[in-house]
This record gives C-alpha cells, structure tokens and sequence, in this order.
C-alpha cells in the first residue's frame, strides 16, 4: 500500500478527472453547465478542491507581439474537500456563469483563431494534480450578435480577431478583443480598417470603433493613416431589441 500511495504522489496510478459539458457552444454571460467526473486510482486520495481556469492566449506588444499561452479569464471554484477512493467513480454536477466579458471565437459558424480553453484541476496534497483541458466554443450573446449583425448590414467585411494586452477603460480583464473589418467601398475613401471592441460588464456594454483613417498630407500628395476612436454604450435594461444600429454606427463613423 505504501509503495502505491508514492506511485501515486507521482502520478502514476493516481485519480484521472474528465469534464463533460452539456453544451457545446457557450455564450458570454450564460450559464454553463456539465459535470466533472472522477475516477478514482489505486489508491483512496483526498482532494482538497475542483477548480477551473478558464483560458486563453492574447498577444503582449511589449514582447513583439509574442503570445501568453495562459492568460487567464476566470479562476471557478466547483467542489470543496472531498475523498475519492480506490477505484471509485464520482460524477460532480456543476453550473457557473460564463463571464460576461469572456472573448467570442465563434461568429455565425465560423472559428476565430482564439483558443480558449477550461482547464480542470484536483487539488491533491503532496501529489501531481490531475489535470483535464477541454477547448471550448463561446459565441456572441444575443446584444453582441446584434451589433454584429449591423455592421454586416452596412457593408463591413470581417476579416481578422485576436486578443491583446492592454487597458481599456471599463475592461475587467488585462487584456481586449479586437474585431476588425474592412470597411464598405463607400467609406474606402475614408478609412482602411476599423476595429471593434465590445467592453462588457453586468448591466451595461461599451462598443469601441477605433478607425484607421485615411488623410491627405505632403500637399495632398500622399495618403498617411491616423487612429481615430469613437464609441457609445448600450444599457441592458434599455430596450436594445428596438434600436437601429445601422443608424447609431453610421453616426458614430461620420
């Protein structure tokens, strides 16, 4: 027994954990549900807690532009102590809401080169953890996908997401979202991109427009591009279903 319990401690023969959710397409601010399942090793071994990380990569400009590989969203915690013995099955059923501000990397089917991923972990005492990683797909909630929508309908051609670290006032998170579009023939003349971040938080959301703008310089010879921002903010209570958005952009651009 005292040989298994130290194979153990070293990850051999030790408890493996699964996280199956319910759902295979999650929205921000929604709930999120499945269960963690447990089996136990060859041994009986106390876990401390079950938690969550929910991460992603974003882009650090300050390292030239080089990716963090664990920039965390949110750290859940789903079960307190608890003993799983030898051999033992154990299914935890489990519900948490999905961060408001979590980063989308699905729009209309198609998968934005945003990984996210729910890492799974067992806290065991002086042992490896056990650990499970399961990517998973987040899409528009319904307000996002509607100012989404809007820019389609004015013409706006999405060609390019990432994630970057960096403040922007209101954002929870040490990083942002960026959506970025090339604009309809009848604004060309005018800018090159623009830039969409949704800033999200319980209640309210900011749309930010940061326009890569075309202006005339050396004598109207030339072109040179300047960043210009705009941006307005959406209450949930306000009745947003009703508001047209091709016209709040369209003023917001001129």
């Amino acid at each position: 027994m005292a040989i298994r319990k130290l194979l153990a401690s070293m990850g051999i023969g030790n408890a493996k954990v699964d996280t199956v959710l319910n759902h295979d397409e999650l929205y921000p601010g929604t709930q999120v549900e499945g269960e963690v399942r447990i089996q136990g090793g060859d041994v009986a071994q106390d876990i401390d807690r079950i938690s969550f990380d929910l991460v992603t990569v974003a882009q650090d400009e300050s390292r030239d532009g080089e990716p963090h590989d664990h920039a965390l969203i949110a750290r859940i915690a789903i079960s307190e102590a608890m003993t799983v013995d030898a051999g033992a099955f154990v299914a935890i059923p489990f519900s948490f809401t999905l961060p408001i501000d979590t980063p989308i990397n699905s729009i209309d089917g198609h998968d934005l080169p945003i990984p996210i991923e729910l890492h799974t972990s067992l806290d065991i005492a002086a042992a490896i953890d056990p650990r499970d990683r399961d990517p998973i797909r987040v899409s528009p909630n319904a307000l996002q996908e509607r100012i989404l929508k809007a820019m389609d309908e004015l013409g706006f051609r999405l060609f390019k997401s990432d994630l970057e670290f960096g403040h922007i006032p209101g954002q929870r998170l040490p990083f942002y979202q960026e959506i970025e579009f090339y604009p309809p023939p009848s604004l060309s003349r005018y800018m090159s991109e623009l830039e969409l971040t949704f800033v999200c938080r319980d209640g309210s959301m900011d749309v930010v427009l940061e326009m890569d703008k075309k202006t005339r310089g050396l004598a109207r010879l030339a072109y040179s591009s300047v960043d210009e921002i705009r941006g307005f903010t959406i209450d949930y209570n306000d009745d947003w279903e009703q508001e047209d958005w091709e016209s709040v952009i369209e003023l917001h651009l001129r």
